[in-house]
Protein backbone atom coordinates (compact mmCIF):
# COMPACT_ATOMS: atom_id res chain seq x y z
CA UNK A 1 0.00 0.00 0.00
CA UNK A 2 2.78 2.51 1.07
CA UNK A 3 4.05 1.90 -2.26
CA UNK A 4 1.12 2.20 -4.55
CA UNK A 5 -0.34 5.56 -2.16
CA UNK A 6 3.88 6.92 -3.03
CA UNK A 7 2.78 6.00 -7.12
CA UNK A 8 -0.40 7.68 -7.07
CA UNK A 9 1.41 10.83 -5.12
CA UNK A 10 3.76 10.79 -7.94
CA UNK A 11 1.52 11.01 -10.99
CA UNK A 12 -0.89 13.33 -9.45
CA UNK A 13 2.57 15.68 -8.63
CA UNK A 14 3.44 15.15 -12.12
CA UNK A 15 -0.01 15.95 -13.51
CA UNK A 16 0.08 19.04 -10.90
CA UNK A 17 3.22 20.33 -12.83
CA UNK A 18 2.41 19.37 -16.40
CA UNK A 19 -0.87 21.53 -15.90
CA UNK A 20 1.10 24.28 -14.07
CA UNK A 21 3.62 24.51 -16.93
CA UNK A 22 0.75 24.43 -19.58
CA UNK A 23 -0.57 27.89 -17.38
CA UNK A 24 3.06 29.65 -17.26
CA UNK A 25 3.38 29.00 -20.83
CA UNK A 26 0.99 31.40 -22.51
CA UNK A 27 2.03 34.07 -19.64
CA UNK A 28 6.32 33.57 -21.24
CA UNK A 29 5.27 33.90 -24.64
CA UNK A 30 3.33 37.03 -23.67
CA UNK A 31 6.18 38.07 -21.49
CA UNK A 32 8.76 38.74 -24.62
CA UNK A 33 10.13 41.82 -25.42
CA UNK A 34 11.80 42.88 -28.58
CA UNK A 35 13.86 45.92 -29.38
CA UNK A 36 12.74 46.71 -32.78
CA UNK A 37 14.07 49.25 -35.34
CA UNK A 38 11.24 51.81 -35.38
CA UNK A 39 10.40 50.51 -38.66
CA UNK A 40 7.74 48.28 -36.79
CA UNK A 41 5.97 51.67 -35.63
CA UNK A 42 2.51 49.35 -35.42
CA UNK A 43 4.42 47.57 -32.00
CA UNK A 44 6.45 50.31 -31.05
CA UNK A 45 6.19 51.75 -27.06
CA UNK A 46 9.14 54.01 -27.08
CA UNK A 47 12.00 55.15 -29.60
CA UNK A 48 14.89 56.64 -28.44
CA UNK A 49 18.07 57.95 -30.44
CA UNK A 50 21.57 57.86 -29.39
CA UNK A 51 24.01 61.09 -29.92
CA UNK A 52 24.87 59.53 -33.69
CA UNK A 53 21.41 59.77 -34.61
CA UNK A 54 20.72 55.62 -34.65
CA UNK A 55 17.44 55.22 -33.48
CA UNK A 56 15.89 51.76 -31.82
CA UNK A 57 12.68 51.05 -29.95
CA UNK A 58 11.48 49.70 -26.91
CA UNK A 59 8.61 46.90 -28.14
CA UNK A 60 6.78 44.66 -25.61
CA UNK A 61 4.08 44.38 -22.76
CA UNK A 62 4.11 47.44 -20.38
CA UNK A 63 6.08 45.85 -17.76
CA UNK A 64 8.64 44.91 -19.76
CA UNK A 65 8.54 48.47 -22.28
CA UNK A 66 8.95 50.56 -18.41
CA UNK A 67 12.44 48.56 -17.46
CA UNK A 68 13.98 49.75 -20.99
CA UNK A 69 12.85 52.81 -21.24
CA UNK A 70 13.54 53.31 -17.37
CA UNK A 71 17.67 51.99 -18.48
CA UNK A 72 17.64 53.85 -21.44
CA UNK A 73 17.04 57.16 -19.72
CA UNK A 74 19.53 56.46 -16.96
CA UNK A 75 22.06 55.50 -19.64
CA UNK A 76 21.38 59.25 -21.36
CA UNK A 77 19.89 58.14 -24.33
CA UNK A 78 16.70 60.38 -25.16
CA UNK A 79 13.00 59.01 -26.38
CA UNK A 80 12.83 60.45 -29.95
CA UNK A 81 9.81 62.83 -29.33
CA UNK A 82 12.00 64.73 -26.38
CA UNK A 83 14.88 65.14 -28.59
CA UNK A 84 15.75 68.57 -29.17
CA UNK A 85 17.22 70.45 -32.38
CA UNK A 86 19.64 72.65 -33.73
CA UNK A 87 18.09 73.23 -36.63
CA UNK A 88 22.21 73.04 -38.66
CA UNK A 89 23.03 71.39 -41.17
CA UNK A 90 27.06 71.10 -40.79
CA UNK A 91 29.43 70.35 -43.67
CA UNK A 92 31.01 66.76 -42.62
CA UNK A 93 34.38 66.90 -45.08
CA UNK A 94 37.33 68.52 -46.62
CA UNK A 95 38.63 71.87 -46.09
CA UNK A 96 35.43 73.13 -44.70
CA UNK A 97 34.66 70.63 -41.97
CA UNK A 98 32.14 71.79 -39.12
CA UNK A 99 31.39 74.84 -40.83
CA UNK A 100 27.48 75.59 -41.05
CA UNK A 101 25.76 75.50 -44.63
CA UNK A 102 22.08 75.66 -43.98
CA UNK A 103 19.83 76.58 -41.30
CA UNK A 104 16.17 76.03 -41.13
CA UNK A 105 13.73 78.79 -40.36
CA UNK A 106 12.70 79.34 -37.00
CA UNK A 107 15.41 77.04 -35.70
CA UNK A 108 17.06 76.45 -32.91
CA UNK A 109 20.55 78.34 -35.00
CA UNK A 110 18.22 80.48 -36.43
CA UNK A 111 17.00 82.57 -33.35
CA UNK A 112 20.41 82.28 -32.04
CA UNK A 113 21.71 84.66 -34.75
CA UNK A 114 24.26 81.89 -36.59
CA UNK A 115 24.85 82.68 -40.41
CA UNK A 116 26.11 80.33 -43.40
CA UNK A 117 29.63 80.14 -43.16
CA UNK A 118 30.06 80.06 -39.13
CA UNK A 119 32.25 77.53 -37.45
CA UNK A 120 31.62 76.53 -33.95
CA UNK A 121 34.52 75.84 -32.54
CA UNK A 122 33.51 74.85 -28.80
CA UNK A 123 30.32 74.05 -26.55
CA UNK A 124 29.84 75.17 -23.24
CA UNK A 125 33.90 76.15 -23.06
CA UNK A 126 34.96 72.76 -24.51
CA UNK A 127 36.69 72.69 -28.21
CA UNK A 128 34.77 70.90 -30.46
CA UNK A 129 38.21 69.69 -32.45
CA UNK A 130 39.05 66.75 -30.65
CA UNK A 131 42.37 65.99 -30.26
CA UNK A 132 45.31 63.60 -31.86
CA UNK A 133 45.49 61.69 -28.87
CA UNK A 134 41.72 61.22 -27.98
CA UNK A 135 40.93 60.32 -32.34
CA UNK A 136 43.96 57.61 -31.38
CA UNK A 137 41.89 56.28 -28.17
CA UNK A 138 38.30 56.44 -30.45
CA UNK A 139 40.13 54.94 -33.36
CA UNK A 140 42.29 51.82 -31.46
CA UNK A 141 39.05 50.96 -29.09
CA UNK A 142 37.95 47.63 -29.93
CA UNK A 143 36.98 44.22 -28.97
CA UNK A 144 39.94 41.66 -26.99
CA UNK A 145 41.44 39.35 -29.21
CA UNK A 146 41.37 41.61 -32.39
CA UNK A 147 44.30 42.89 -34.37
CA UNK A 148 45.36 46.13 -35.15
CA UNK A 149 47.86 47.82 -36.73
CA UNK A 150 49.46 51.46 -36.08
CA UNK A 151 51.57 53.75 -37.79
CA UNK A 152 54.14 55.46 -35.14
CA UNK A 153 56.64 58.32 -35.59
CA UNK A 154 59.94 57.16 -33.75
CA UNK A 155 63.37 58.51 -34.32
CA UNK A 156 62.55 60.73 -37.28
CA UNK A 157 60.57 57.64 -38.90
CA UNK A 158 57.95 55.92 -39.05
CA UNK A 159 57.06 52.56 -38.30
CA UNK A 160 54.47 49.86 -38.69
CA UNK A 161 53.27 47.49 -35.69
CA UNK A 162 50.85 45.17 -35.35
CA UNK A 163 49.43 44.77 -32.20
CA UNK A 164 46.67 42.23 -30.52
CA UNK A 165 44.31 43.80 -27.97
CA UNK A 166 44.26 42.68 -24.43
CA UNK A 167 40.84 41.15 -22.21
CA UNK A 168 40.29 44.39 -19.92
CA UNK A 169 37.19 44.55 -17.28
CA UNK A 170 34.79 47.22 -19.11
CA UNK A 171 33.94 50.00 -16.79
CA UNK A 172 30.57 49.35 -14.12
CA UNK A 173 27.45 49.20 -16.61
CA UNK A 174 23.54 49.24 -15.61
CA UNK A 175 22.13 46.22 -14.10
CA UNK A 176 18.70 44.93 -13.78
CA UNK A 177 16.74 42.56 -11.21
CA UNK A 178 14.47 39.89 -12.23
CA UNK A 179 15.27 36.41 -13.34
CA UNK A 180 12.97 37.15 -16.47
CA UNK A 181 15.56 40.25 -17.76
CA UNK A 182 18.43 39.39 -19.97
CA UNK A 183 20.98 42.56 -19.87
CA UNK A 184 23.83 42.35 -21.74
CA UNK A 185 25.06 46.10 -21.80
CA UNK A 186 27.48 47.38 -24.93
CA UNK A 187 30.02 50.25 -24.66
CA UNK A 188 31.94 52.70 -26.46
CA UNK A 189 35.38 54.13 -25.86
CA UNK A 190 33.95 57.18 -24.12
CA UNK A 191 32.25 54.82 -21.68
CA UNK A 192 29.00 55.38 -22.46
CA UNK A 193 26.31 52.52 -22.56
CA UNK A 194 23.60 51.41 -24.44
CA UNK A 195 21.69 48.64 -22.15
CA UNK A 196 20.50 45.99 -24.63
CA UNK A 197 17.43 44.71 -22.80
CA UNK A 198 15.46 41.39 -23.85
CA UNK A 199 12.83 39.07 -21.88
CA UNK A 200 11.17 35.79 -22.33
CA UNK A 201 11.26 33.56 -24.93
CA UNK A 202 12.33 36.30 -27.41
CA UNK A 203 15.05 37.87 -25.16
CA UNK A 204 18.11 36.60 -26.51
CA UNK A 205 16.64 37.35 -30.43
CA UNK A 206 15.94 41.34 -28.91
CA UNK A 207 19.69 41.65 -27.05
CA UNK A 208 21.40 40.30 -30.38
CA UNK A 209 19.76 42.98 -32.45
CA UNK A 210 20.36 45.89 -30.33
CA UNK A 211 23.94 44.53 -30.27
CA UNK A 212 24.16 44.50 -33.87
CA UNK A 213 21.98 47.76 -34.11
CA UNK A 214 24.51 49.89 -32.82
CA UNK A 215 27.50 48.19 -33.51
CA UNK A 216 28.28 50.54 -36.20
CA UNK A 217 27.90 53.47 -33.73
CA UNK A 218 31.71 52.17 -32.05
CA UNK A 219 29.66 50.07 -29.61
CA UNK A 220 30.90 46.68 -28.63
CA UNK A 221 29.81 43.82 -26.04
CA UNK A 222 30.98 44.63 -22.46
CA UNK A 223 32.19 41.00 -22.39
CA UNK A 224 34.53 41.46 -25.00
CA UNK A 225 36.01 44.26 -23.70
CA UNK A 226 39.71 44.67 -24.77
CA UNK A 227 43.07 47.41 -24.51
CA UNK A 228 45.79 48.04 -26.43
CA UNK A 229 47.89 48.54 -23.12
CA UNK A 230 48.53 52.06 -24.34
CA UNK A 231 48.27 55.60 -21.62
CA UNK A 232 48.24 58.49 -24.16
CA UNK A 233 48.85 61.86 -24.01
CA UNK A 234 45.06 62.96 -24.52
CA UNK A 235 45.70 66.84 -23.60
CA UNK A 236 47.79 67.69 -26.49
CA UNK A 237 46.46 69.24 -29.52
CA UNK A 238 49.31 68.89 -31.52
CA UNK A 239 50.22 65.27 -31.89
CA UNK A 240 49.07 61.56 -29.88
CA UNK A 241 52.19 60.63 -27.83
CA UNK A 242 52.17 57.10 -26.35
CA UNK A 243 52.98 58.21 -22.02
CA UNK A 244 53.14 54.59 -20.83
CA UNK A 245 52.79 51.40 -21.81
CA UNK A 246 51.67 48.45 -19.71
CA UNK A 247 54.00 45.80 -19.07
CA UNK A 248 52.91 42.05 -20.85
CA UNK A 249 50.50 43.63 -22.89
CA UNK A 250 49.54 44.07 -26.40
CA UNK A 251 51.27 46.93 -27.17
CA UNK A 252 54.63 46.22 -24.93
CA UNK A 253 54.61 42.72 -26.64
CA UNK A 254 54.54 44.33 -30.32
CA UNK A 255 57.54 46.96 -29.18
CA UNK A 256 56.09 50.16 -28.84
CA UNK A 257 57.38 52.51 -26.01
CA UNK A 258 56.61 55.88 -24.36
CA UNK A 259 57.53 58.74 -26.72
CA UNK A 260 56.61 56.87 -29.54
CA UNK A 261 53.88 58.96 -31.92
CA UNK A 262 50.85 57.30 -33.14
CA UNK A 263 50.24 59.07 -36.66
CA UNK A 264 47.97 56.20 -38.15
CA UNK A 265 45.36 53.05 -37.21
CA UNK A 266 44.87 50.51 -39.61
CA UNK A 267 46.29 52.80 -42.25
CA UNK A 268 44.00 55.76 -41.50
CA UNK A 269 45.17 59.36 -40.27
CA UNK A 270 43.80 60.80 -36.83
CA UNK A 271 41.18 62.12 -38.22
CA UNK A 272 37.03 62.37 -37.62
CA UNK A 273 34.55 64.85 -38.88
CA UNK A 274 34.38 67.70 -37.08
CA UNK A 275 30.73 68.34 -38.60
CA UNK A 276 29.32 64.71 -36.86
CA UNK A 277 31.13 65.96 -33.61
CA UNK A 278 29.99 69.32 -33.26
CA UNK A 279 26.62 67.44 -33.89
CA UNK A 280 26.97 65.13 -31.30
CA UNK A 281 28.24 67.37 -28.60
CA UNK A 282 24.77 69.26 -29.51
CA UNK A 283 22.77 66.03 -28.31
CA UNK A 284 20.35 66.97 -25.85
CA UNK A 285 16.33 67.44 -25.11
CA UNK A 286 14.33 69.86 -26.28
CA UNK A 287 15.00 73.22 -24.42
CA UNK A 288 18.42 72.01 -23.26
CA UNK A 289 20.81 74.91 -23.43
CA UNK A 290 24.73 75.74 -25.14
CA UNK A 291 26.77 78.16 -24.58
CA UNK A 292 28.94 78.49 -28.09
CA UNK A 293 32.09 79.94 -29.39
CA UNK A 294 31.60 80.72 -32.98
CA UNK A 295 34.36 82.21 -35.57
CA UNK A 296 31.51 84.39 -37.30
CA UNK A 297 33.40 86.62 -40.43
CA UNK A 298 37.07 85.86 -39.04
CA UNK A 299 35.97 86.98 -35.44
CA UNK A 300 35.06 85.20 -32.31
CA UNK A 301 31.33 85.47 -30.64
CA UNK A 302 29.41 84.17 -28.25
CA UNK A 303 26.40 82.76 -28.88
CA UNK A 304 23.57 80.90 -26.47
CA UNK A 305 21.82 77.96 -28.33
CA UNK A 306 18.79 76.92 -26.96
CA UNK A 307 17.18 73.07 -28.70
CA UNK A 308 13.91 73.42 -30.52
CA UNK A 309 11.44 70.70 -30.46
CA UNK A 310 12.62 68.21 -33.00
CA UNK A 311 10.73 66.72 -36.22
CA UNK A 312 8.52 64.01 -35.17
CA UNK A 313 8.38 60.94 -37.26
CA UNK A 314 4.49 59.82 -38.79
Amino acid sequence: MPTLRASLRTVLFERLLATRALLLFPFMVAFSMTFLASSHASSVAETFVDPKGTSASCVGIPTAVTKCVQLMTQAGIIPEEDLGSTGLSLQNTGKDDGTVVKIAPGSAGDIAGLHIGDRITAVNGVPTQLTPGMIAEEMTFGERGQSIKLTVHRAGANLDVTLVRDPKSAPPGPTVKGFLYSLHPIVNWKGQFIPCLGAGPAGPAAVAYCESHFSGDGYIKVANYGSTGLKLDTASATNAKILSVDANSGAAKAGLQPGDEIVAVNGQPLQISLGQQIKEVLYGKAGAQFHLTVLSGGAEKAVQLTLTPGPKSK
